[in-house]
């Protein structure tokens, strides 16, 4: 596999100059690079540092689609909120807990990782889903517009809105303030709150 060196600040001022791999997404490199750093929990990225000032890396490009070779430097990100964004215009899930995931990219998979087949969805549920209820790609949420929609991917425990159950692959639109649970909740299923963002 194809590698470059580069140098990866985190945690405000810490740098380390390491090989990365150049033809996996930045999304998942962001992800790894988080785990080996014993980074939070949390949405991650990567961000390029340049003359002309910070640029965030599209999620599904890979190093070399996007011309990073030796020498570059890039940031770990990591978004971890456990409150309401403040005044971000994204639409979010909120969790029980009152932890927050934005909804920032037009599609997200939500399910549970397994970083051995590069199934790294953007809504990671693993922490959180300790039973293993939810499927590794359960659904999908596409943003259409102002609509977010939301589709079940044909998961073994169901999706369900408002208490009812999704047909899958059918996508239904959310509305601010629906209850979603990926599988029911009181069987170990993830329950969350809709948020519409504010333009």
């Amino acid at each position: 596999m194809e590698q470059a060196v580069i140098t990866l600040e985190y945690e405000q001022h810490k740098r380390r100059d390491l090989a990365v791999p150049i033809t996996v997404s930045t999304r998942l490199l962001a992800i790894a690079l988080a785990r080996a750093l014993d980074q939070p929990e949390g949405q991650h990225a990567l961000v390029q540092r340049t003359p002309d000032g910070l640029h965030r890396l599209p999620p599904n490009a890979t190093l070399s689609d996007m011309g990073i070779l030796c020498g570059a430097t890039l940031l770990l990100q990591v978004s971890a909120q456990t409150e309401e964004p403040a005044g971000s215009g994204a639409a979010f899930l909120k969790l029980d807990s009152g932890k927050v995931l934005l909804l920032e990219e037009s599609s997200l998979w939500v399910g549970r990782s397994d970083p051995k087949s590069q199934i790294i969805p953007e809504v990671d549920l693993s922490s959180i889903d300790l039973r293993k209820y939810t499927s590794r790609r359960h659904s999908l949420i596409t943003r259409t517009g102002s609509d977010y929609l939301l589709q079940d991917e044909a998961s073994t425990n169901g999706t369900f809105v408002n208490g009812q159950r999704l047909l899958p692959r059918q996508p239904q639109v959310l509305q601010d303030g629906d209850v979603i649970e990926f599988g029911k909740a009181e069987k170990g299923g993830v329950r969350v709150t809709f948020r519409a963002g504010k333009d």
